[in-house]
């Protein structure tokens, strides 16, 4: 497993991208973000710059403070499709973009934990080994 690089990561973060972390799979080369947002819509503009300009594979977004119906505005990024549990009266909002492209299904299976917590489950393809 290779973690971003040290320069990578600062600008990561100093572009307000909280936190990133890069996994490279044997022949997949998939690449994983994390950003805790604290309300996207006052950092949108970010995270469309940071799509654009690094392209990578899945994002998984914490705190958006926003609803369903502003998801449909502020989760729609070309070449991404995105889930989302959006913010209520007890949390922030979660959601995933994944790049178009990617194989997966939403897994339901952990609603019973009643939580801001998202699933998916992708295809790998023939290699399926992670490590």
């Amino acid at each position: 497993m290779f973690l971003a690089s040290r320069s990578h990561f600062q600008a990561l973060s100093k572009s307000g991208v909280a936190s990133a972390v890069g996994v490279w799979m044997k022949a997949l080369r998939l690449v994983i973000t994390h950003w805790n947002c604290l309300h996207l819509p006052s950092r949108v503009h970010l995270l469309a710059s940071f799509l654009a300009q690094k392209c990578p594979d899945i994002v998984l977004l914490n705190e958006l403070k926003i609803d369903l119906s502003e998801a449909n505005i502020y989760l729609d990024f070309h070449n991404y499709q995105f889930i989302t549990k959006p913010h209520n009266k007890y949390g922030g909002g979660v959601a995933i973009l994944i790049k178009e492209g990617i194989e997966f299904i939403q897994d339901f299976s952990y609603e019973e934990f009643n939580s801001e917590l998202l699933c998916i489950k992708m295809n790998l393809g023939k290699n399926s080994e992670l490590f």
